[in-house]
């Protein structure tokens, strides 16, 4: 639509049933494409500042400080893995052919072509190929086809991303697990931090690949725990979300296994 507007435009003016299609919308949908238009550019904003912030932070003194301190480390985990959580929950219960219709009609609707971060908004909207085919999905579980995609459309420098990796691989976030000292409720004390470790791995898509950096992280995150809510009540299957990722793969393939899982459940029986 726009490389050639006016193409467009004259195929409505004039044609009396699609004139009157076209105000039935305009009074029907306007407000949720307002809405709609809002989401997309508090996205594209979120990330432009938080971009921006990062960039004043980029030296490693500064970095380094932020992450020793218990605050800074929360802030800084918590603001990167909510633009993904955001990317996510988009693409699930929005597919890239309903944002690029809706975009499109609001700017028609509203004649205002030259707004800014239009290019951002744009890119934003534009269709995810993985995923392009798929139905809207209202369930809680999330299902997005290789997310990276997405991610690297709206990235972060790579040294601030694995920092903020490599401090959740070993840190105690929230202080938890002092609070269940029995090795067998590790899972149950992270369980917030491994939201963000599995968000955080599609900023460095390199490390799904890579079988020891996911051994270690399958150890001590979801070795027991294969559901992972990643905001609210929203979850992941991992068993599903990583079957095209060789190293998160072959990490978790010992923990899906039949006797493995009976295992599991008898453990818990007995107790």
């Amino acid at each position: 639509y726009f490389d050639s507007p006016s193409d467009f435009e004259a195929k409505i003016d004039g044609n009396k049933e699609l004139e009157e299609l076209e105000d039935e919308i305009r009074e029907s949908c306007s407000e949720y494409m307002q809405r709609f238009f809002l989401l997309v550019n508090g996205i594209v904003v979120y990330h432009q500042q938080l971009v921006n912030y990062l960039q004043e932070q980029g030296n490693d003194t500064l970095l380094n400080a932020a992450l020793e301190d218990a605050l800074g480390r929360q802030l800084l985990t918590e603001s990167l893995a909510l633009f993904g959580c955001l990317l996510l929950l988009m693409e699930h219960h929005m597919n890239g052919y309903l944002r690029e219709k809706l975009l499109v009609a609001y700017l028609r609707h509203k004649r205002c072509f030259s707004v800014g971060n239009l290019e951002a908004i744009c890119l934003l909207c534009r269709v995810h190929t993985a995923s392009a085919f798929r139905q809207v999905d209202s369930s809680a579980m999330v299902s997005v086809q290789k997310p990276e995609e997405l991610f690297v459309r709206f990235d972060f420098p790579k040294q601030v991303v694995g920092r903020v990796i490599n401090c959740l691989k070993y840190c105690d976030l929230y202080n938890r697990v002092r609070y269940y000292p029995d090795s067998e409720h590790r899972s149950v004390a992270l369980a917030a931090q491994a939201g963000y470790v599995y968000v955080m791995l599609f900023y460095s898509v390199e490390m799904l690949h890579d079988g020891v950096a996911m051994g270690e992280i399958v150890d001590r995150f979801f070795k027991d725990s294969l559901v992972v809510p990643i905001f609210m009540h929203f979850t992941v299957d991992l068993s599903l979300s990583w079957d095209g990722y060789k190293g998160a793969k072959s990490s978790l393939s010992s923990f899906v296994l039949p006797s493995y899982i009976g295992d599991q459940c008898q453990l818990h029986y007995v107790k």
